[in-house]
């Protein structure tokens, strides 16, 4: 009786620590402890981003990416919320490629003409 009751509390406190492990190994919440850096710069009428890992380059972003046109992005939100995406990306061993349904969700609107990005032209002929 009291064995079982040691390999419950043993397997219970296997368990727990096994779930915190788990859980933290894919929160991104500070980007600098993987030695990630992201830096959000001007761009002609918009911004664009740089994504360095310690002091090497790894991207550097002037335009939209998943759209035809170099257009920078509108404000500095969206760019910055794109390079954090991006990082997360690499950190899951995913392609560092953003979709425009990617785009979309960190609230760049694709419709709006101050963006620029579509000046008169249907979204289709944008896409690649």
């Amino acid at each position: 009786m009291k064995l079982d009751k040691i390999s419950t509390v043993f397997a219970s406190i296997c368990m727990v620590g096994l779930s915190v492990y788990f859980l933290n190994s894919g929160n991104l919440t500070d980007l600098t402890s993987n030695n990630f850096s992201i830096a959000v710069h001007r761009v002609n009428s918009g911004y664009g981003y740089t994504i360095s890992e310690g002091a090497h380059l790894l991207i550097k972003q002037d335009f939209i990416p998943a759209i035809q046109n170099e257009i920078p992005f509108p404000n500095y939100d969206i760019a910055r919320s794109s390079a954090r995406l991006v990082v997360k990306k690499i950190t899951r061993g995913q392609q560092p490629a953003l979709t425009l349904e990617e785009l979309q969700e960190i609230g760049l609107d694709l419709n709006r003409n101050e963006t620029g990005i579509t000046s008169g032209l249907p979204i289709q002929s944008l896409c690649p």
